[in-house]
């Protein structure tokens, strides 16, 4: 049996290696249902635990995540360019 690599973690390395190298050139990677990833529409998500308010959520807690959220995209120089 040959060695394989699943795709998702085929992907995982290439993006992993993208990220490394910190590539000042424009760059495309087209999945097999015809999605495009290039280095100007990538996403990046962090799940959090937030607390609860009766039947809703804390909108001050909410916001609060978010806030660090967007500081350590900061911090990792997400917005520089």
């Amino acid at each position: 049996m040959k060695d394989e690599i699943k795709k998702d973690e085929w992907l995982t390395e290439v993006g992993k290696e993208i990220v490394k190298s910190d590539l000042d050139e424009a760059y495309r990677i087209t999945l097999e249902d015809g999605r495009s990833l290039t280095n100007t529409n990538l996403k990046m998500i962090k799940k959090v635990k937030v607390r609860r308010f009766a039947n809703t959520v804390s909108y001050e807690h909410m916001q609060s995540q978010m806030h660090n959220f967007w500081l350590e995209l900061h911090r990792m120089g997400v917005f520089e360019g």
